[in-house]
């Protein structure tokens, strides 16, 4: 199965507290920090996905940047493109991209004068729960990236995802599949889980229990049980959004639930 690869995403703007806990997490050994992505979630809610990636990229010089998803529909795509050519040029293979749906279209480059084959190359990630998404992924991706989705559906998809590439004929890909996972650490499971749900309920405004069985709560043995299964259904990299008492302690789970997954790799 290779390496495992997980970071930690925030779902919030970035504070005073961004830069330690960057810090916190490369000097722990994850591999990158991420945002998620939404324009008005919610009546109005939101953070631009390449900003935070680019002020990311800009506070530690080695820790990769993950964007998991950015809704590119809502966006120009020459603008896009031309974000990421300049985030991708200052934080050169640090970058990968998730997208909601569509693709890269060679004459939007074109267009612009842009010859693909002189930009850094960066990972290209479709996320979405369509079968059209999975396709999307096949054709034209590097991987696909689920939430809120059981193991088993997972694996589902990246069959889906590997037939598609088959009949465009893509050959063999280096896939890069990704699973997004809420998750509360504390060495309390109830206590672990009321962090969560409140967490959860507060950012969705939905009942806990309609994530529950998708989002793993309690110690960091707890929580890598929860992933070994996306492991083996082919997910190399995990983006956990940690929920804990402190930053220190998410990180700390995080990296516990790391190499955890690195020993059942």
């Amino acid at each position: 199965m290779g390496d495992v690869r997980l970071g930690i995403v925030s779902v919030k703007a970035l504070d005073e507290r961004t830069r330690d806990t960057i810090a916190a997490a490369a000097a722990a050994g994850l591999d990158h920090v991420g945002s998620i992505d939404h324009v008005a979630f919610r009546g109005g809610d939101g953070i631009d996905g390449l900003i935070t990636a680019a002020s990311l990229a800009g506070i530690h010089p080695g820790i990769g940047v993950y964007v998991g998803v950015y809704q590119l529909p809502l966006r120009h795509p020459v603008l896009v493109a031309r974000q990421l050519s300049t985030l991708a040029h200052f934080a050169p293979g640090r970058l990968t991209f998730g997208i909601g749906v569509a693709g890269e279209d060679p004459h939007e480059f074109e267009s612009c004068g842009v010859d693909v084959r002189t930009r850094p190359p960066i990972p290209l990630i479709v996320g979405g729960r369509s079968d059209a998404s999975m396709r999307r992924a096949g054709t034209l991706g590097d991987g696909w990236i689920g939430a809120f989705s059981s193991a088993a559906r997972f694996g589902d998809a990246v069959t889906l995802v590997a037939e598609h590439a088959d009949r465009a004929g893509r050959g063999s890909v280096g896939w890069q599949h990704a699973m997004e996972i809420w998750c509360g650490f504390d060495t309390n499971v109830e206590a672990a889980r009321t962090r969560l749900a409140e967490t959860m309920q507060r950012f969705y405004g939905l009942p806990y229990e309609s994530f529950e069985r998708y989002c793993p709560a309690g110690r960091p043995e707890h929580v890598s049980e929860h992933l070994a299964p996306y492991l083996e259904a082919g997910c190399q990299t995990f983006n956990l959004i940690p929920i804990a008492a402190s930053v220190d302690e998410a990180i700390e789970g995080a990296v516990q639930v790391k190499q955890s997954l690195l020993g059942s790799a």
